[in-house]
């Protein structure tokens, strides 16, 4: 009976995991048998210890999977046991000059996204419509996950939109025929 949102991925602190603790604590009151699926791990003991000690403070404990690193086929089974895949990025000169995978891995396995305004986060979002995208703050994403979490229409629709979003415009197929299409074009300049 838990309403399971999931983040795939590191946690180290250039990733502001504990906005996603003051996420769940906007959206507990209102839904208190949400899950969040933390799949992943950081090196970085201290920062563990203090996210874990973050979590305890706002009153989460009951609230938190921490599954540490997994294997892939493993990770997988949690994503596609969510409601909801988060996807935060936060802002800055190298985290915009990505490609994150992070919400078309989601959006393969056919699960609703809510993303921040990462630069590559937003083409995807307008793209594919699947995606609630949002400015990173724990209220914007609680807001979302909510709104995704009330409305099953609106995930049946994300998850339908998402699926056909990756075939048809970020596949490897696809990718390839669009790095070859472009060496192409390059190479008949020469």
């Amino acid at each position: 009976g838990k309403r399971v949102v999931v983040y795939l991925g590191t946690l180290d602190p250039v990733r502001q995991i504990d906005i996603l603790f003051g996420m769940l604590a906007i959206i507990k009151p209102q839904i208190p048998n949400i899950l969040l699926v933390l799949a992943g791990d950081t090196e970085d003991s201290e920062h563990r210890s203090w996210l874990k000690a973050e979590s305890e403070k706002l009153g989460l404990v009951e609230n938190i999977l921490w599954t540490g690193w997994l294997p892939m086929a493993e990770a997988w089974r949690y994503v596609v046991s969510a409601e909801v895949g988060l996807s935060p990025i936060p802002r800055g000169y190298l985290l915009d000059m990505g490609s994150p995978t992070k919400a078309v891995e989601y959006m393969a396995l056919g699960i609703p996204v809510v993303m921040n305004d990462n630069p590559d986060q937003v083409l995807v979002a307008e793209d594919s419509g699947a995606a609630k995208c949002v400015p990173l703050t724990a209220e914007n994403f609680a807001r979302s996950v909510t709104k995704l979490l009330e409305d099953s229409s609106l995930r049946d629709k994300f998850k339908m939109s998402g699926l056909e979003y990756v075939v048809l415009a970020r596949s490897y197929n696809y990718l390839a025929a669009q790095v070859a299409a472009k060496y192409h074009q390059l190479i008949t300049k020469l």
